[in-house]
């Protein structure tokens, strides 16, 4: 019942959100142990890019674009258009709002 309650209460699809309003989302989302789906199975995100596209050679980063985005990439052009570390964003947002 209460995981119903708040997949009915949450944001739904083509609702409009302010800059602020996505900030916190994408904020909370991070700090929970699985974001990708509604306790429902249905999707929380659209993912851009394929896992082997997604981590730096570290291991640590996720990279937004990727091969996967556009097929008609040459062999080796898969390097992440964008590189989001995800526990550096969430420090830096903290340390933001205690100021």
């Amino acid at each position: 019942m209460f995981a119903m309650r708040a997949c009915r209460s949450s944001i739904m699809i083509g609702k409009a959100l302010s800059r602020r309003q996505m900030a916190s989302v994408l904020s909370h989302m991070g700090e929970m142990d699985k974001p990708w789906n509604c306790p429902h199975g249905r999707p929380t995100m659209r993912h851009l890019c394929s896992l082997g596209a997604a981590w730096d050679k570290s291991g640590r980063s996720w990279g937004g674009g990727g091969p996967d985005v556009d097929d008609n990439l040459e062999q080796g052009d898969n390097q992440p258009i964008h590189n989001t570390e995800w526990g550096r964003f969430l420090r830096k947002r903290r340390r933001a709002a205690k100021t």
